[in-house]
């Protein structure tokens, strides 16, 4: 649980320099970019890591449902 808050963080992370990049760095595509990079990667991580999580706990589920 705690590498999901890490990765969601990544994610908040991600927007907060999205936004900020606009607002005051509308010309810098460099530091746009590098802001872009940093969220798609961390939302990719992040659906990946839940979508193990929850397979994982369904997997434990259906064994003690037998």
């Amino acid at each position: 649980m705690k590498s999901i808050f890490m990765v969601g963080g990544g994610v908040l992370l991600g927007f907060v320099l999205i936004f900020t990049g606009i607002s005051f760095f509308p010309e810098s595509f460099a530091f746009n970019a590098v802001a872009s990079t940093i969220l798609i990667l961390s939302l990719i991580s992040l659906f990946i890591m839940l979508f193990v999580k929850f397979k994982r706990h369904s997997e434990v589920d259906r064994e003690n449902d037998k």
